[in-house]
């Protein structure tokens, strides 16, 4: 699949080149500021669109019409959110340009912003540290109010047995379906094959049955495919010898009107499902934030972070979870089943994410070109309300 690097001195000018290159279908793989001007890495889409509609025939391609746009819009979004976070950055330093720091707050709020979590958090924290501490007394007083106020997992045994039926939710592409698969290694490993069933709802994507059916091949564990809860019903009777049972459903944009009828179809069945979304860890906090806004309207009852090994920080999804208070199950940080999944251990988490090592905002490459390129709003206009958890 061809990837390509593309500059502009503007992301409209930018978007222009990517959609005259690679077409509608075009995927976005990162996207920043250099030396004054916009550098996206694009990459050419699995399939054009007219392509897709020959392959599927005209159904798929109806169903595909009623969803939203992977393309061009996803690179819209995309450049959006790095605008948002550059504003929220910028806002913080005006804020510290206006205060007299001391040592110590001066690397709060460095270790926080380095670290990924939001200016507004950074400056509570920042106003919270204890007057009288060093900076290194600041950094480990950092690290602990951050893991106080992550609510984690610390049990796996009491996480498996704390329901019978357990849904893996979240948008496409965050991993649920391997996820589950090494949930269900790991219990089998404790309780044997025969106390377990998967079932999926995921009637959308081509392939989906049958990777689950790979999994429950190799660990020996039966699938069963459900369209609707009249379905789902029957089958849970059907496996009522079954000591615990997973659900994988269809990744769903949280703007897709399709989440409230997946969840629907659990409220509509007699038998309690338990609830946990899977969060990307390598996306922006405004998506995090956006999609935790739409799934725990849905009585979610915790969560699980993927894509860990892909993530260059943790701050964003963690500042979510902690805004949220959603309890975190487990962390998955690969493909490999069932090795790649683990419980958080928060003091180690946090030595992680909040390093020793400075990282310090630099505006030196920020010029007049950047700004009239990209800004046209000031940045007080993309200020975020994020609560405190100190």
């Amino acid at each position: 699949m061809m990837t390509k690097k593309f500059y502009a001195t503007s992301p409209r000018e930018a978007l222009n080149q990517i959609k005259n290159e690679f077409g509608e279908e075009a995927e976005i793989i990162s996207n920043k500021i250099v030396n004054g001007r916009v550098e996206i890495i694009a990459k050419q889409g699995e399939l054009d669109t007219h392509s897709k509609r020959s392959a599927r025939g005209h159904s798929s391609a109806t169903v595909d019409a009623q969803q939203p746009s992977t393309g061009i819009e996803k690179i819209i979004d995309e450049i959006r959110e790095m605008k948002n976070g550059f504003y929220k950055k910028l806002d913080a330093l005006l804020w510290t340009s206006s205060k007299q720091l001391k040592p110590a707050q001066n690397v709060v709020l460095d270790r926080v912003l380095a670290a990924g979590f939001s200016p507004n958090l950074a400056k509570r924290l920042v106003e919270k540290l204890p007057h009288d501490y060093s900076e290194i007394q600041a950094v480990a007083w950092l690290r602990e109010i951050l893991a106080r106020n992550l609510s984690a997992e610390i049990d796996e045994q009491d996480f498996l047995n704390s329901s019978r039926v357990l849904a893996l939710v979240g948008p496409t592409g965050v991993g649920k379906t391997t996820t589950i698969a090494k949930i269900a290694a790991r219990y089998v490993m404790c309780h044997g094959a025969d106390k377990l069933a998967f079932i999926t709802t995921d009637s959308y994507r081509i392939g989906a049955l049958e990777q689950l059916k790979v999994f429950g091949s190799i660990l020996g564990v039966s699938v069963h495919a459900v369209k609707d809860h009249h379905e789902l019903q029957l089958t849970l009777e059907h496996l009522r010898d079954r000591k615990s049972i997973l659900i994988d459903t269809p990744g769903l944009c949280q703007r897709d009107k399709r989440v409230d009828a997946q969840m629907e179809m659990f409220d509509q069945v007699n038998v309690p499902i338990k609830r946990i979304l899977c969060l990307n860890a390598t996306n922006q906090i405004e998506t995090t934030n956006d999609v935790v806004n739409v799934y725990a309207k849905q009585s979610i009852e915790g969560c699980i972070i993927t894509k860990v090994d892909e993530a260059i920080t943790l701050g964003s999804v963690l500042n979510v979870i902690m805004q949220h208070k959603l309890k975190v199950c487990y962390l998955t940080n690969g493909q490999r089943v069932p090795e790649d999944i683990e419980l958080i251990d928060k003091t180690q988490m946090f030595e992680r994410v909040i390093t020793d090592k400075k990282v310090s905002t630099d505006l030196s490459e920020i010029n007049e070109t950047a700004f009239s390129a990209m800004f046209k709003q000031p940045p007080s206009a993309h200020a975020t309300r994020i609560t405190a958890y100190a």
